[in-house]
């Protein structure tokens, strides 16, 4: 049986994950969020390994993770459509699928997620069902500052030699996400550093 999210499953979660932080004693320090700019972007399209991991670190350091795990782009690697990075939590190495090497918006999305993957990971906080842990990885991503580097991947359009999907969080669901994490904050310019498809979807 598929469970249907909703936004009370958001808010609930949220809620979640603000009480662990507050439990770990480092509320509200990681607050905040994490601005992709053209210099991160320009990193993100070279296809460079070292630049896919200075961005990790970025992310990293941000989230306050470390060590933060490697960055490898992946000639062989297969998955479902709906998977678009891998995470080996056991070796530490998160492996991206060649194709999406220079689709700036799209990694940034990727990296998101999997980096969100291992601060769940410290933290201890997986969920039982596969996909629904799937998806609170999603909300983790924004929650931990980069709201903006998924929209920006889900809504920019890529061009790539097979099918694709980013996320798990419907569109709406993610936006309403973002929406609740910039209220919490207070943030002043949530369209700040947003293209302009996804500034247009969440129409402030």
């Amino acid at each position: 049986m598929v469970k249907i999210m909703t936004e009370k499953w958001i808010d609930r979660h949220l809620q979640l994950l603000m009480l662990n932080r507050r439990h770990k004693q480092d509320w509200p320090e990681l607050l905040s969020i994490l601005n992709p700019t053209n210099q991160v972007y320009d990193k993100l399209n070279t296809g460079e390994e070292e630049d896919l991991n200075e961005i990790i670190q970025v992310m990293c350091s941000h989230a306050k993770i470390s060590p933060a795990p490697m960055g490898i782009y992946d000639w062989g690697i297969k998955m479902a459509l709906e998977i678009a990075g891998q995470i080996s939590l056991e070796k530490h190495k998160i492996a991206i699928p060649f194709h999406y090497v220079g689709k700036k918006y799209a990694l940034g999305a990727i990296l998101a997620h999997e980096v969100a993957h291992v601060y769940l990971f410290k933290r201890q906080l997986i969920l039982n069902n596969q996909l629904e842990n799937e998806m609170f990885t999603d909300l983790t991503a924004i929650f931990i500052g980069f709201g903006k580097f998924v929209l920006n991947g889900i809504f920019e359009p890529i061009t790539i030699p097979i099918s694709y999907k980013l996320g798990y969080l419907s569109p709406e669901l993610i936006i309403y996400g973002y929406r609740s994490l910039c209220k919490l904050l207070q943030v002043k310019d949530p369209l700040k550093f947003l293209t302009t498809t996804a500034a247009d979807r969440l129409q402030y």
